[in-house]
């Protein structure tokens, strides 16, 4: 590749060697297929594998680059974006359960060294 991708979900070009891609631009879509944060570079080594030659698509802000599919780019940007949301919902219920999951452990752990404290203090009161 000519350049180099990078940021958080691995989809933004980080430094190019051509004037043809510019720093910054999003990877959308490799040979047509829209990809989801995450896995740019798994389709990239997939499109790589298959063919020397493959189609990268970008995205600069919220900007699409103008062509013939425009409009299909923007519904399936739509519902790419709506998948990204979906994603980052999952993620957070995800973690607010392992929140809740962690405060239960901490709670049980607490009753449980109260109740040892108990038994001990218990056995010294006998001797």
């Amino acid at each position: 590749l000519e350049f180099d991708v990078g940021g958080k979900y691995g989809n933004i070009v980080v430094s190019s060697r051509t004037p043809t891609v510019l720093k910054g631009w999003r990877i959308v879509a490799v040979n047509g297929g829209y990809t989801r944060y995450g896995n740019t570079l798994a389709a990239i080594s997939a499109a790589r594998m298959k063919s020397r030659k493959f189609t990268v698509t970008f995205r600069f802000g919220d900007e699409i680059l103008e062509d013939r599919t425009a409009v299909s780019d923007r519904k399936q940007l739509a519902k790419f974006d709506n998948e990204r949301v979906d994603i980052e919902s999952d993620r957070m219920n995800s973690e607010r359960l392992e929140r809740e999951r962690l405060e239960r452990d901490r709670i049980e752990r607490e009753r449980l060294e109260k109740e040892r404290l108990e038994r001990e203090k218990l056995e010294c009161e006998r001797l």
